[in-house]
Formats: structure tokens, sequence, C-alpha cells
């Protein structure tokens, strides 16, 4: 089999209106927290394949997953979309023009003519883009 590109986008929302919305910025301080004390970042965390790659600690494990959890079940309260969080390689497996590069956050259930999009992006000022890139493989 060939290998070539494959086109992708994501809607991405950046960090700073995931801040805006319910508990989210309380949740997603926690998380950046105790990755932190494991020497870890959301970079990392965004890369490993499973947490258990990441962490080996149980108790560090559970902390993180507690408030990765907290804060997809509170943007999901909020928002009635679901948050993710994903990783592009861009330099490996991408190409210059990708708008997409390292960590990102996406949501589930936007779209421009969704009314649950809509009613977020009044409510909490914020914005979701639709964003491309390249994958090679």
């Amino acid at each position: 089999m060939g290998m070539g590109y494959v086109a992708n986008s994501a809607s991405v929302i950046e960090e700073k209106d995931i801040r805006k919305i319910g508990k989210c910025e309380q949740f997603l301080t926690d998380l950046q927290v105790a990755l932190k004390k494991i020497g870890s970042d959301m970079e990392s965390f965004a890369y490993a394949q499973s947490i258990e790659e990441l962490i080996e600690d149980a108790e560090a494990r559970k902390n993180i997953e507690n408030s990765y959890s907290s804060l997809l079940k509170e943007f999901k309260k909020q928002t009635k979309m679901e948050l993710g969080i994903g990783f592009h390689n861009q330099e490996d497996e991408g190409d210059r023009y990708d708008e997409v590069a390292g960590a990102y956050w996406y949501v589930y259930g936007y779209q421009t003519i969704s009314p649950a999009g809509i009613a977020a992006k009044k409510k909490f000022k914020i914005n979701i883009d639709v964003k491309s890139f390249v994958s090679f493989g």
C-alpha cells in the first residue's frame, strides 16, 4: 500500500476560551498543576497514546484523570458539546501550511448551524474554529 497525505480538520477552541466556560478554568488549572507535579505538560499529555504511558504513579494518574474528566464533564454540562485534546506533529507528519501544530483542544458537536454551537458562542463569547492540517501515513 502506498503512503500519502490525508486531509484532517478539527473544530478548535483556544484554551483562553475554554477558561470562560463555567468551572472549566478551575479544572483546566487543576489538570495543568497535576501534570506539572510529575514534570509533564499539556503537550506531553496530548501526545501520549495512553495515560499509563505518560504516568506510572497510580495516585498521580488518578489526580490527572479526575481533573481531565471533570473538565470534560463541565464543558459538556455548560455547552452540550464534547471537548477533547489532540496532538498533531506538524514537522514529522504534516505540512508547513497546517493550521494545527502540537497540542490542541477540539470540540465535537460544533457546527455553524448547530443550535448548541450558536448558544455556547453567544453565552460565553467564545470562538471555535475549524482548522485544517494534513497527516502523512
